[in-house]
């Protein structure tokens, strides 16, 4: 995917998972830039979202509140974002991305902007004891370099 810019009215921007022993292979995103509500406080970003299957494909709906303002990838491999950004219209306190059970993702150049006071102690997450997740150069306002 490339060059997308939109808005969202839901409680995440970017939701892709595979199902636990099938990955998602393959993804790659580059020039995405999108703006979401923010203010999402009442979501534990530490809980982990529940495996249901059977339930997809409506993310936003099944599990509520995502743990992650941003990106919430799992049971992927093989997946990069490049020059790309998330902005909150109002404070967020979840975390900017969290990714579960994945190999070989990397974010490069990858610009947040969400003006709450007080960031969560992480902006980036990884779970899941194989996950390989590559923190690449990012842009102003928060950032996670190498």
């Amino acid at each position: 995917m490339r060059n997308i810019h939109g808005t969202t009215h839901g409680t995440g921007v970017v939701f892709i998972t595979g199902i636990p022993g099938h990955r998602v292979n393959g993804v790659g995103m580059e020039d995405i830039h999108c703006t979401t509500p923010g203010g999402d406080n009442g979501c534990k970003p530490d809980a982990p979202l529940a495996e249901k299957e059977n339930a997809y494909p409506e993310p936003y709906t099944i599990f509520g509140p995502l743990p992650a303002y941003g990106f919430v990838l799992r049971h992927i491999e093989n997946c990069s974002i490049v020059n790309s950004s998330v902005a909150c219209d109002k404070p967020d306190f979840r975390h900017a991305a969290v990714c579960t059970d994945v190999r070989n993702v990397a974010f490069e150049n990858l610009v947040l902007k969400n003006p709450a006071d007080h960031p969560p102690k992480e902006l980036f997450v990884e779970r899941g004891p194989d996950s390989d997740v590559r923190w690449g150069r990012a842009g102003p306002d928060r950032q996670k370099s190498d």
